[in-house]
């Protein structure tokens, strides 16, 4: 797998260094909320590990810095290995892209059903983001907003269900 964003490591790193200039009102103080008191390099305890914190950082860079035209145009992709903590990482993405960018729907597609289903239990009644305090108090956003559905799951309640949901979680198959 081609890495794009290599090109952009150095810039990267100065931006982090100085601050996080050009980022978008918005997501700054999303970021912000996110960073640790003691360090502005590293996440707030109890949110996320140091590997989650620099891909989430790299996602809101590519994103509000780089644009859809340098890179990300096709989607975005991070490479985390297994038991790396991808499911806080798509949590704090979802949640900034909700604060920040005002999306409102999201669809996680699962390569199998024990990942889903273990996505499932995560997001339920938005679990991981109050066990990650992912939310901050000022964004207006509560984990009871990011309604579940599960696709496949005999769980969901239909059309109704779908279109009223806010994650919408299936299985590639």
């Amino acid at each position: 797998m081609f890495n794009q964003f290599a090109k952009h490591e150095d810039a990267f790193r100065d931006w982090r260094r100085d601050g996080l200039p050009g980022l978008k009102a918005e997501s700054y103080k999303y970021v912000e909320f996110l960073t640790s008191k003691d360090d502005d390099q590293a996440a707030r305890p109890g949110t996320l590990w140091p590997h989650q914190w620099e891909s989430f950082l790299r996602l809101v860079y590519a994103h509000d810095i780089l644009g859809k035209t340098d890179i990300g145009a096709d989607g975005m992709l991070l490479n985390i290995v297994t038991g790396g903590g991808k499911t806080a990482i798509i949590a704090a993405v979802i949640a900034w892209l909700r604060i920040a960018h005002n999306v409102q729907k999201f669809v996680m597609l699962c390569p199998n059903l024990i990942v889903r289903d273990r996505l499932e239990d995560d997001f339920q009644d938005g679990k991981v983001f109050k066990d990650r305090d992912l939310l901050p108090e000022w964004g207006h956003v509560q984990p009871q907003d990011f309604i579940l559905t599960t696709l496949g799951s005999g769980k969901e309640g239909g059309w109704a269900s779908l279109f009223s949901a806010s994650v919408i979680l299936g299985n590639i198959h």
